[in-house]
């Protein structure tokens, strides 16, 4: 699961993630579903390509939570989180928003949490 505070760098992590899955799959492995989660995009399209598995959501806050209060998807075998920005999140308002999204996390020990930040 990658989180990103703004749909446009949202959609640029997916963009990248996109490319990452299409050379692994033309290695010969495994084709790793993906789906982006943003305002703008209807949810019916979300849910059809739901409708084929997920491996690597890519979303904002506001959507995801959406999502997962209707439970359109579970975090129960997530792994990896990967906030991009997250001291951005928290300085624009998004602390309840993070908060909440990793109340949908399953205590694993299998669960590992990464939150990145730019330096400049």
């Amino acid at each position: 699961l990658f989180s990103s505070y703004q749909r446009e760098l949202a959609t640029q992590t997916f963009e990248n993630v996109v490319s990452w899955t299409a050379a692994i799959a033309a290695g010969g492995l495994p084709q790793l579903n993906t789906i982006l989660c943003i305002g703008g995009i209807s949810m019916s399209e979300q849910s059809h390509a739901m409708s084929k598995g997920l491996h690597i959501v890519v979303a904002t806050p506001g959507r995801l939570i959406d999502m997962l209060e209707k439970r359109r998807f579970t975090l129960e075998c997530c792994k990896y989180l990967c906030m991009d920005e997250a001291d951005r999140m928290i300085d624009l308002g998004f602390e309840e928003d993070v908060r909440n999204i990793m109340s949908f996390f399953r205590v694993s020990p299998c669960f590992i949490s990464r939150i990145y930040t730019s330096v400049s």
